[in-house]
């Protein structure tokens, strides 16, 4: 999915906060002389969640066929839909490891720019004029809270805002500024992350604008993801949003809902095909699976859908869904998801740009 992992952004992203963070020092007289190297309790924990982002069950070299499924993906034409909820269970693998290589990009990047900012005192902040037009600042509360922004003098927009403490991480990123002309860009990512202890804590990311293709079937246009972990349960909920309508044959506009438990062994999930018109949820069952031929004459010639309706299961190291064996897994069978409270109608969702977390 070379459209939404952006790997090379973010990289760059870190060295461009190293490079500034460090010019600004060159500003200030106000350094620390304690520069021994240690790692801070605000690092410590996000790179806690790191480390446990994804379940077995959910990882995405646990599907052998993905490679496959993106060479199926790059065919054209409406028989794609004949295998297209085949595809949910990688697509879903795929966007969850999109997030995780933003979020162990954000622990490098915490890591290394806490090694620049432990030169400056306590209490301390800073601003100054990056290559002749952004405005970059920075702050130092402690060496376990601190903040860095980045904006456009132009429109006073934001480029990058980046705060940290030990138990909260907001990013809210704009690529344009690292990658303007690359189409492989994506516009924004916004993430807040709570962290309560090593066993409990709340991911909240936001992708956006991230350039869908013509025909380009692997890559929806934004996705929304909430990833909750509580005593060796993941629980999630993914948001995507497909704007097909400009490609007939295929199927109208739609968001793509799903939501998810999971530990080490297994899958369980319910996924909901809408179209984003909708502006409520209230009748979201109408938009099961089961339904999916209903809503989408596309679909008509799935018989997957009806076979399998909600709930599906996936056991670890497969690549498909079914309905065996949860009746046996008292501790994913008997788990709620997370709250429906969550989700955001599929209107919404469309014009949602931003999580607004500054």
């Amino acid at each position: 999915m070379k459209k939404i992992v952006g790997l090379k952004i973010v990289s760059l992203l870190k060295l461009f906060i190293l490079f500034v963070v460090v010019l600004s020092f060159s500003c200030t007289n106000s350094v620390s002389e304690n520069t021994e190297e240690t790692h801070s309790e605000s690092y410590q924990n996000i790179s806690s969640i790191n480390n446990n982002y994804v379940p077995t069950s959910l990882k995405s070299n646990s599907n052998a066929s993905y490679g496959a499924v993106l060479s199926y993906l790059a065919t054209p034409g409406a028989s794609q839909f004949s295998n297209f909820l085949d595809l949910q269970p990688a697509l879903l693998k795929s966007y969850i490891e999109m997030t995780r290589v933003f979020l162990e990009e954000l622990v490098n990047t915490v890591d290394e720019t806490e090694d620049v900012l432990s030169l400056a005192s306590l209490n301390t902040s800073g601003n100054f004029i990056f290559d002749d037009s952004d405005v970059v600042s920075w702050s130092k509360s402690s060496d376990e809270e601190w903040e860095l922004s980045i904006k456009d003098p132009e429109d006073n927009s934001q480029i990058l805002f980046l705060s940290v403490n030990q138990s909260e991480y907001l990013i809210d990123m704009d690529s344009s500024f690292i990658n303007e002309d690359d189409e492989d860009s994506f516009g924004s990512y916004t993430a807040t992350i709570n962290y309560t202890n090593n066993d409990s804590w709340l991911a909240e990311i936001l992708v956006t604008d991230i350039g869908l293709e013509n025909g380009d079937r692997d890559t929806p246009e934004r996705i929304k993801l909430y990833i909750q972990y509580e005593d060796d349960i993941w629980k999630g909920k993914v948001m995507t949003y497909h704007p097909y309508a400009d490609n007939p044959p295929l199927a109208p506009s739609m968001n793509i809902y799903t939501d998810f438990i999971a530990n080490d062994d297994v899958v369980k999930a319910n996924i909901y095909f809408i179209d984003d018109a909708q502006d409520s949820l209230l009748n979201l069952s109408d938009y099961a699976v089961g339904r999916v031929k209903e809503n989408y004459p596309a679909f008509s010639g799935v018989s997957y859908a009806t076979s399998h309706p909600n709930p599906l299961v996936m056991l670890a190291n497969s690549s498909t869904w079914g309905s065996d064996g949860l009746a046996s897994l008292t501790e994913i069978a008997n788990s709620n998801y997370l709250s429906d409270t969550l989700w955001i109608t599929p209107f919404d969702f469309k014009n949602l740009s931003d999580l607004n977390v500054r």
